[in-house]
C-alpha cells in the first residue's frame, strides 16, 4: 500500500478558495488571509457579552416599547420582536431580551435607570397611600416590590427602596 495523502480528491483551487485550505496547511485564516482570532470592530459592537444581538437605545425606540407598541427586527426581516424576559441590571437600570418571531434572532436592549424626577413621582405617590404606577409605562402597570426595592416588571428598573 502507497502512502496516503492529506487530500485524496485533487481540486482545481475553487475548493480552496471557498472553503479555505485544508487543516494543516494554514488554516484558521479567513479569505484574504485576515485571522479568525480578530474581527472587525464594528461587528464587536454589535453583540453583547452574552452573545446576543444589542438593540439601539435611542429614545424613540424607548419610547415605543415604553407605549407597548409592535416592534420590529432591525436586520429588516419584516419580523415582530417579543420580549422574552426582562431583568434587573447592575445600576438599577434594566435589560430586556427579545425574539424576532420570523427570524428567531435574540436580542438585548439596555433600559437606562431612573432619574430623578421619575424616582420624585414613585415616593410621592408612596406618601400619598397610594400603589405607585411605573412613571414610563403609565397608569396601569403598578410596580413590584423585589427584596427591598420597588420595581416595573415591563422595564425591570428599580424606582424607590420601601
Amino acid at each position: 500500500m502507497g502512502a496516503v495523502s492529506k487530500r485524496e480528491v485533487p481540486t482545481n483551487g475553487l475548493a480552496d478558495q471557498f472553503f479555505g485550505p485544508p487543516v494543516g496547511e494554514g488554516g484558521g485564516l479567513l479569505a484574504g488571509g485576515r485571522s479568525m482570532a480578530k474581527r472587525p470592530k464594528s461587528r464587536r459592537r454589535l453583540f453583547a457579552k452574552s452573545g446576543l444581538i444589542l438593540m439601539p437605545s435611542e429614545p424613540a425606540f424607548l419610547k415605543r416599547y415604553y407605549a407597548r407598541e409592535s416592534l420590529s427586527c432591525t436586520l429588516s426581516c419584516g419580523g415582530r420582536l417579543e420580549p422574552v424576559r426582562v431583568q434587573m441590571a447592575g445600576s438599577e437600570g434594566g435589560k430586556a431580551l427579545f425574539e424576532c418571531q420570523s427570524c428567531s434572532l435574540r436580542y438585548e436592549m439596555e433600559i437606562p435607570p431612573a432619574t430623578r424626577t421619575e424616582r420624585r413621582k414613585v415616593k410621592e405617590a408612596m406618601e400619598d397611600g397610594k400603589d405607585p404606577d411605573c412613571p414610563r409605562h403609565g397608569e396601569g402597570q403598578r410596580l413590584l416590590r423585589v427584596r427591598s426595592d420597588l420595581v416595573c416588571p415591563l422595564c425591570g428598573v428599580a424606582y424607590a427602596r420601601v
